[in-house]
């Protein structure tokens, strides 16, 4: 399957499964900026792309800081019944 558009390279594997594994635990509002910016550095690192990407992956990082903070939060079940 050479030269067709569903050939994946190693980095593109790389970050699909860096989407799946985030999507697994903390869900869209992660996975869904992170799958993007891939796209767009995919198409291209120059402006606009470069510039929307990095805006893309701010989120994503934003996102998961909030939502492991608030697992972080979560008491224990193991402790609650001490």
């Amino acid at each position: 399957m050479l030269g067709s558009r569903l050939d994946l390279e190693m980095p593109e594997i790389g970050a699909l499964a860096a989407i799946l594994a985030l999507w697994r635990d903390y869900g869209w509002r992660v996975s869904a900026p992170l799958a993007s910016a891939g796209y767009l550095l995919a198409r291209s690192h120059f402006p606009p792309y470069g510039a929307l990407a990095g805006l893309a992956l701010e989120f994503a990082v934003w996102q998961y800081l909030v939502l492991a903070q608030r697992v972080a939060r979560q008491p224990f079940p193991a402790l609650e019944h001490r």
